[in-house]
């Protein structure tokens, strides 16, 4: 639906970047929320939106058509409001994700014990991670212990209080994060918004719960946090040796 913009001025959230969605997302909540594909650019943090009634037209019409301009009533809104807006027209099973998510919680939290059972994470005393070689090494005393192949799930930023998938992160190299692709496709397929969307409103505890979610769907070996300049870094961990 939409051409680039240059940056909006809110009201309420300053200069944001733009974001284009339907009339009725503005005005209404609980409308459903629609958003489209762009191969070109498949990790946008905000997809041109829409409500579940144009929707409807719109697939009725089979193309951007002048009645389908007409009643999309197309805004141009800051990313923010773009962003709480969603949040409430997004309509969600909350149950079900309620029981993925306790599912995850409990699933995450055997193997964290078992792994740290089995490699005595606790005793090292250092770690570091490289995204070229994708490995997360701890170790004691300054000798490496144990490995783990890694994969950033997201962060959490403490000055912002958002989280950010990496899948939509930049700044994470397409190896370390290309995994995240199947969290969010099982997102946009059940309906899921904070497994779907690449950004929102978050603190520490949502953090580890997106990673139970992700480590549960890609069956890792379990999870780590690591900090960053502004708040945390999440990954799980999929195969962990002892060092030889």
């Amino acid at each position: 639906m939409s051409d680039e913009h240059e940056d909006v001025s809110c009201e309420s959230h300053g200069k944001q970047a733009p974001a284009v969605m339907c009339r009725h997302l503005l005005e209404g909540s609980r409308l459903g929320f629609n958003y489209s594909w762009d191969e070109a650019e498949p990790d946008v943090w905000c997809p041109d939106a829409w409500c579940d009634e144009c929707d409807k037209v719109w697939t009725q019409a089979g193309s951007f058509t002048d009645e389908v301009k007409e009643q999309l009533d197309i805004k141009v809104v800051c990313a923010q409001c773009y962003e709480e807006l969603r949040e409430r027209n997004w309509l969600q099973d909350d149950a079900r994700f309620e029981h993925l998510l306790q599912e995850s919680i409990a699933n995450l939290e055997d193997r964290q014990a078992r792994l740290w059972d089995q490699f005595r994470i606790d005793e090292c005393d250092e770690y570091r991670w490289d995204q070229d070689t994708g490995q997360l090494v701890f170790s004691q005393g300054g000798k490496p212990r144990v490995t783990a192949d890694f994969v950033f799930v997201g962060t959490i930023s403490t000055h912002s209080n958002t989280w950010l998938w990496s899948w939509a992160n930049s700044t994470d190299a397409e190896a370390r994060k290309a995994l995240m692709r199947k969290v969010r496709a099982y997102g946009d397929e059940h309906r899921f918004m904070r497994l779907a969307t690449a950004h929102w409103s978050g603190e520490e505890r949502d953090g580890w719960q997106m990673t139970a979610i992700a480590a549960h769907l890609l069956g890792a070996a379990g999870a780590y946090r690591t900090p960053s300049d502004h708040g945390y870094n999440f990954l799980i961990m999929t195969c962990v040796n002892w060092v030889e």
